[in-house]
């Protein structure tokens, strides 16, 4: 039987709303400084992500994963975050 009204409450796929949780404590932690990986660490990462071919600019100004869809200027800032591709 369909739903009268599909737009009053939509489905959320498990994995977008895995991904908008973990993307949300990411982004706290990296703007409280929680599980901050050193300079000389963030530096390989950005290198590897700058180069990456997945690497996407939004509005040209935030890079994001195109695997992922992490916010790279904050998941290289955190010590325990990986790579999607295993680059790091």
């Amino acid at each position: 039987m369909a739903r009268k009204d599909q737009t009053a409450d939509p489905i959320v796929k498990p994995a977008r709303a895995k991904r908008v949780v973990h993307g949300a404590a990411g982004l706290a932690k990296a703007a409280l400084g929680l599980d901050k990986a050193d300079g000389n660490l963030m530096m390989r990462r950005w290198a590897v992500c700058d180069s990456c071919k997945h690497a996407e600019k939004i509005a040209g100004i935030v890079q994001t994963c195109g695997i992922c869809r992490c916010m790279l200027r904050a998941k290289i800032r955190l010590a325990g975050e990986t790579c999607p591709t295993g680059q790091w």
